[in-house]
């Protein structure tokens, strides 16, 4: 499997999976 990174193009379908508070708060930069 090859992981790119993010691009600008990917922040829409980012939103719609992380739009909820009580997922995205347990998200950190210590996370994968």
């Amino acid at each position: 499997m090859l992981l790119l990174p993010l691009q600008l193009e990917d922040a829409p379908a980012m939103q719609s999976l992380f739009n909820h508070w009580e997922v995205v708060r347990y998200l950190t930069h210590h996370m994968p």
